[in-house]
């Protein structure tokens, strides 16, 4: 699931991002709250893209497949859409799909670095 769409997304990013796969959030974000830190401390992003000259991030993004439609599951992501949205780091959700479209994935990436 995540090399089919990681080959994609090679293709889709542009040329000044680098791509990293399976981040921690912590990171990622910082955080003084201890219990919001222990809420998102050991969770991981799927991929986040990068600034290549100064390594800081862009974008999110999450392959969200049927298990994410699960109440605990959906409750997760809300937390980290939250707390990456307060860091000032768009998240992308794609839903995972047998195949990929590139020009697809590069519109809805460059749409969300556009607006950040």
């Amino acid at each position: 699931m995540r090399l089919r769409f990681y080959a994609v997304l090679t293709a889709a990013v542009p040329e000044h991002a680098l791509i990293f796969a399976k981040v921690r959030m912590a990171d990622l974000i910082k955080s003084k709250d201890r219990a919001t830190f222990n809420a998102f401390s050991q969770k991981h992003v799927d991929f986040v893209l990068c600034q290549s000259g100064d390594f800081m991030p862009l974008l999110v993004i999450e392959l969200d497949d049927r298990s994410h439609d699960r109440p605990s599951r959906k409750q997760s992501d809300q937390l980290k859409d939250r707390l990456l949205g307060e860091a000032g780091i768009p998240v992308l959700r794609q839903p995972v799909v047998r195949h990929y479209n590139t020009a697809e994935i590069a519109e809805k990436i460059l749409a969300l670095l556009h607006a950040s």
